[in-house]
């Protein structure tokens, strides 16, 4: 019989959101953030609310296989996207200390905002 880490049950604030995925350091799905809360039917919503805060305010991304996380964790780069007419492309970084990425017309396609 496996043994399951005890959590210590969280009230659901952003501040404790984001101490779960410092704490985790890896990309969490929708569900194991259900399953760390403990949430009820009603409480989802503010889960889904908390989360697109976050998205915005840029702390966490959610990435393609819809998981979120840190991107600074994660060795990624948050930024503008910038096209040339020829289909290459330029990642301006948030961070002003940060070089400009190049970004070849044939990877395009897989760049997201």
């Amino acid at each position: 019989m496996r043994k399951q880490k005890k959590i210590a049950t969280l009230s659901l604030t952003k501040e404790n959101l984001f101490k779960i995925f410092k704490q985790e350091s890896r990309p969490l799905a929708f569900g194991d953030l259900q399953k760390v809360f403990t949430l009820y039917k009603q409480d989802k919503r503010s889960l889904r609310r908390f989360l697109r805060e976050l998205i915005h305010e840029g702390a966490i991304v959610r990435l393609r296989n819809n998981r979120f996380g840190i991107p600074h964790e994660m060795n990624l780069e948050t930024g503008t996207l910038w096209c040339t007419r020829s289909g290459n492309g330029f990642v301006i970084p948030d961070r002003e200390s940060e070089r400009d990425i190049f970004i070849p017309s044939k990877f395009i396609g897989h760049a997201f905002h």
